[in-house]
């Protein structure tokens, strides 16, 4: 008797588990960015500084005789000229004395300080006389209109020291006039001295705002 073998084979099921698909959505914002600029002072120089404006000029007899320290011409902030020494003149009026108008913002306070030494004024062309400038004092107008100057002259002690903290007006506004002292020196000859000739050095003024 035969046997017939019956030979059955089972395929285990083979199962593959995949996970669920997420869908994104991604868009994208494009944001303005903005910031204001503001200048917040600006300074303008209206007039330099002038002992002898237009034609006019300080006048010695002997260049021989002058001396540092006792010839010399002195101009307050609204222009009156005084002399010492041997100095004089009979054709000025009245000195120009320096303008600087202030703009920034109303009521503030700000603090105007200036040189104290180290003012040069040079004779025109190269290694030429030089005259001191000194003792420069300023006076601030609030109402921005170059009148109605205070009861005294500020004298400047340095930039970065302010003689006194002064306040704008109410539209922002302040006029700073300046004046000083130049001495004459022995043998000077006649000339414009002038702190933009080559050997100058400038007059600096410096007004600080802090918010």
């Amino acid at each position: 008797m035969i046997r017939k073998m019956q030979i059955i084979g089972y395929l285990g099921a083979s199962t593959v588990a995949l996970g669920a698909a997420t869908l994104a959505f991604a868009l994208d914002e494009p944001m303005d960015v903005t910031a204001r600029f503001r200048l917040a002072l600006t300074l303008t120089e209206v007039n330099p500084i002038e002992f002898s404006p237009g034609t006019g000029s300080i006048d010695f007899a002997n260049a021989a005789s002058l001396v540092a320290g006792t010839d010399f011409v002195r101009m307050a902030t609204n222009g009156a000229l005084s002399f010492g020494g041997t100095l004089l003149t009979s054709a000025l009026a009245a000195g120009g004395p320096g303008r600087v108008d202030i703009a920034g913002e109303g009521s503030t306070s700000v603090d105007v300080s200036c040189d104290s030494a180290g003012v040069t004024l040079d004779q025109p062309g190269a290694g030429g006389v030089q005259l001191d400038f000194s003792e420069a004092s300023i006076k601030l107008d609030t109402t921005g209109t170059g009148a109605a100057q205070g009861a005294h002259d500020d004298l400047c002690a340095g930039l970065g020291v302010s003689p006194f903290p002064y306040t704008l007006s109410a539209g922002g506004a302040g006029v700073v006039t300046i004046g000083g002292r130049v001495d004459a020196v022995a043998n000077m000859p006649s000339a414009l001295y002038s702190t933009a000739n080559p050997e100058g050095v400038a007059f600096n003024l410096r007004v600080v705002y802090t918010p």
